[in-house]
């Protein structure tokens, strides 16, 4: 089924000024993915350094060996830019059996060949009015009294478009890791008993310039939100 696609909108007291929110309604049809291609080229290189600076033979207590690694990646993206990531990491053996260990480094993703080179795709659904289950919400019409929260609207929702295509203009998305742990060998477990051994880490990841999809339900609701609070389109 073709044809065209009316447009609907609606819109509360107070964002006049920002205008209704628009929905294009599509009495049927699909949501084709067309065809997109890319290419690229990708140049990198890597060192790593492992330093013992201290070993058994030192005799230090509380100090059997201490080991340091350093490391550095960097790749160059003939679409994206480049990028250069630093891992420095450390392993100290108090005795035989115990190890404590950290790490802290940098990290990167590129964005796929799709994500930058994708032409563009439409996707038909049906997503939930959030304009108009506010105005219901607030409504005194005895009509609407069964709708007195968000959770009541599951059946305002009417059929929408989106559109979702690439981006050329998008960069690697980064990250930097720490981490702390230790490895604990109980030796004094007799050996017919089995080998065993008891390890615990934490770790924390901080990510930016993540890559994604809002979501067509995720950007209404947010469009929703700064309408009804800021009078703002979004």
């Amino acid at each position: 089924m073709s044809g065209p696609c009316p447009r609907t909108g609606r819109s509360l007291p107070g964002s006049a000024a920002c205008g209704p929110p628009r929905h294009r309604v599509c009495p049927g049809g699909t949501s084709p993915t067309p065809d997109s291609s890319g290419s690229r080229s990708v140049s990198s290189a890597f060192a790593e350094l492992a330093i013992p600076l201290i070993s058994p033979e030192f005799n230090i207590p509380l100090v059997r060996s201490f080991d340091l690694q350093l490391a550095g990646r960097v790749e160059n993206y003939s679409d994206v830019g480049s990028v250069a990531k630093p891992k420095i990491a450390a392993a100290w053996s108090v005795f035989d059996g115990l190890t404590v260990r950290g790490s802290w480094s940098g990290g990167f993703k590129a964005p796929n060949l799709e994500l930058v080179n994708s032409p563009g795709s439409i996707r038909r659904s049906a997503a939930t009015d959030w304009i108009r289950c506010e105005a219901q919400v607030r409504s005194k019409n005895p009509q609407y009294a069964n709708v007195t929260r968000y959770a009541d609207c599951s059946n305002i929702s009417y059929a929408t478009e989106s559109y979702r295509g690439g981006n050329s203009e998008l960069k690697p998305e980064e990250s930097e890791s720490t981490s702390l742990g230790f490895i604990f060998r109980p030796l004094f477990i007799p050996e017919k008993l089995g080998d065993f051994s008891f390890s615990a880490d934490w770790w924390q990841i901080e990510q930016e310039n993540v890559i994604g999809i809002l979501g067509q339900d995720n950007g209404l609701v947010l469009d929703a939100f700064y309408r009804i609070t800021q009078g703002q389109c979004h």
